[in-house]
């Protein structure tokens, strides 16, 4: 045949890219019309003739290890090709793969797939449309060597050097595209393709990018489209039992460790889940995922360890190492499918989310918790940076909370966040809530955090652990009546130690419960008492801790505060001045007699050296 067509036809498709794949196949660049493959296939209804043995006739060129480009020039009836290492398939526009009736195995697939050996290398997708025919295919092979292998468009294990780029997967039976044991995998611009589903997902394990370990070095950029289940999962270990035993996914899928991935750019159009990270012992770290927008009808990220089966979840709990997470807006669908948006479970090293959007509060779809530490999380440093969350429907929040901390963090910092609650909103809800006995929250910090129109910032429920928090530059405006910045509830294991510093909003604490004042470098933990002649007491202005505080008068010049709090580990600060002059009285000093966990004394002497009834005196608490 001419060669001169076929440089024609590449050449109209993308000036470009020709001249790049002519050099790479070094001349075998090989037009499947032209060697009398049938591309009389239509990539939406399927027929046509069986191509499978012309095109697997091409691919087979490539077992001498000599690059080829294979170039579809038509839609393709195929029952699954074997791909060769140093093969680049190249689908002008229109073109592409109809998966014949009944294949039961990929469109395409690597030569030698393998769960324990990386043979296949160098191979490159370009363009085109692979059509899964989902309702004339088994979900997996039932029977023979590949049982437990699932039926998917694209499947590579075993893989070095896998480019995907400008391809469109459509309608498969599970996964889009599956791909295990792996190394260097570059996909940009590919997008799924799945109908439109009633108030239910018709098909479960629809997943559109699923990887499985042991894998490193990966690039994802614009990935698009719709998934009934999630749409790009990086699972180290999967499946309720061990994979490489269990055969749940197939003879070439097992597991390992995955590290060094980059996610940029993910539109999610009305998925079922989004982005998932599995680990039940094989390490996940060094993943930076950004950019991130659409729509979902459950979680859009899921990080943990893989709960539905608690036989091995205890010792099992999970291996992350860094996960950073940024710019990130993905809304619930109208029908939601479940209650949260973020839940992270297992034990990691660092967490950052970076940039995290809610809105559309609405009676649908608004009162879940956004984020959610579970029960199975034991998280070294979780920080949450720049969140957004807009109120602008009429949902009653009743006591959810937007971050929930059920597991075990010991850093959680919370920065430049604001809520914004619309003046239709009811007045209720709290920012973070700690509960149940298995959460256990190390330190807790809040800086730049602004809020309205809310109850609570902080909740501490029954059986919480939160050991300290810091408040900072937080402003909470028109808030519930009998709000605080933290509530406790009775009997907790631990009574926080609170911190708090340029602090505007309602009293600092509310419940039965306690905490223990640490400083405050503002006015949130203040005492003026106010004496007289007599030595009568009163209280003019009390603030933060001192809320609760009895003041009496001992003896002449003697005073005794009682508050109900914990004073140990801090000192007391004391000012007097005369009541009529405001003079600094000479001896005062901090004279104190004695400090327990929840009173003080101190005693006031006038410049005369006398004891001195007549005073304002201030109390203040610092480390």
């Amino acid at each position: 045949m001419s060669r001169q067509p076929l440089l024609n036809a590449i050449a109209q498709s993308d000036v470009d890219m020709a001249g790049f794949y002519i050099k790479r196949a070094g001349g075998r660049l090989l037009l499947a019309s032209g060697y009398d493959a049938p591309t009389d296939s239509n990539l939406d209804t399927g027929g046509g003739t069986d191509a499978t043995e012309e095109l697997q006739t091409i691919l087979d060129i490539a077992d001498d290890g000599v690059p080829i480009v294979l170039v579809l020039d038509g839609a393709a009836l195929v029952t699954g090709l074997d791909v060769w290492s140093n093969t680049t398939i190249w689908c002008l526009p229109g073109a592409g793969f109809f998966q014949k009736a009944d294949s039961n195995r990929p469109i395409l697939r690597n030569k030698h797939p393998s769960r324990t050996a990386t043979i296949d290398k160098g191979i490159c997708l370009l363009g085109g449309v692979y059509h899964g025919n989902q309702a004339e295919q088994a979900h997996h092979v039932t029977n023979g060597a590949e049982t437990g292998s699932w039926t998917v468009p694209l499947g590579f294990f075993g893989i070095d050097n896998l480019v995907m780029r400008d391809l469109t997967v459509r309608n498969p039976r599970t996964f889009g595209i599956h791909i295990a044991r792996w190394s260097r995998v570059r996909m940009d611009n590919c997008h799924q393709e799945l109908p439109t589903p009633g108030t239910t997902p018709e098909a479960l394990n629809q997943d559109f990018l699923h990887f499985n370990g042991p894998g490193r070095f990966a690039h994802l950029t614009n990935i698009t489209g719709k998934s009934w289940d999630d749409f790009i999962a990086f699972n180290a270990d999967d499946g309720v039992g061990v994979n490489s035993v269990t055969n749940e996914l197939g003879p070439y899928v097992g597991e390992g460790a995955i590290t060094d991935v980059t996610i940029r750019g993910v539109r999610m159009d009305d998925s079922l889940f989004g982005i998932r990270l599995l680990s039940k012992t094989s390490r996940i770290d060094r993943f930076t995922i950004s950019d991130v927008k659409g729509t979902t009808r459950g979680h859009y990220l899921l990080m943990d360890t893989f709960p539905d089966g608690s036989a091995y979840n205890a010792a099992q709990p999970g291996n992350f190492g860094t996960v950073s997470i940024e710019d990130v807006d993905v809304q619930p669908h109208d029908q939601i499918f479940t209650d949260l948006a973020v839940q992270i479970g297992g034990k990691f090293d660092k967490i950052t989310l970076d940039g995290l959007h809610k809105s559309n509060l609405n009676a649908v779809n608004g009162n879940y918790g956004f984020i959610v530490i579970n029960t199975l999380a034991d998280i070294g440093q979780l920080m949450i940076d720049g969140l957004t969350i807009n109120d602008t429907g009429t949902l009653d929040r009743e006591a959810t909370a937007e971050i929930i901390v059920q597991g075990k963090v010991d850093r959680l910092r919370i920065c430049d966040t604001d809520w914004l609650r619309a003046g239709t909103v009811n007045r209720n809800g709290t920012l973070v809530a700690v509960k149940d006995a298995t959460s256990d929250v190390g330190l807790l910090t809040l800086n730049g955090v602004s809020a309205n129109r809310v109850t609570n910032l902080v909740s501490v429920l029954a059986g919480g652990t939160l050991r300290e928090m810091r408040a900072v530059n937080v402003t909470v405006d028109d808030p519930a009546p009998g709000s605080a910045l933290l509530y406790t509830a009775a009997n907790l294991p631990v009574a926080p130690a609170l911190f708090t510093a340029s602090y505007r909003g309602p009293k600092l604490l509310s419940g039965p419960g306690d905490y223990q004042p640490v400083c405050s470098s503002s006015d949130t933990d203040r005492l003026i008492i106010l004496t007289d002649g007599d030595g009568d007491v009163t209280m003019p202005t009390a603030t933060g801790v001192f809320e609760r505080a009895t003041v009496t008068r001992t003896a002449p010049g003697a005073f005794h505060v009682e508050f109900g709090e914990y004073l140990a580990r801090y000192s007391v600060s004391i000012i007097a001045s005369n009541d009529n002059t405001s003079q600094k009285l000479a001896s005062l000093a901090g004279n104190l007699s004695a400090i327990t966990t929840d009173e003080f004394y101190f005693a006031v002497s006038g410049p005369d050296g006398n004891p001195a009834d007549a005073a304002v005196i201030l109390v203040s608490l610092h480390r």
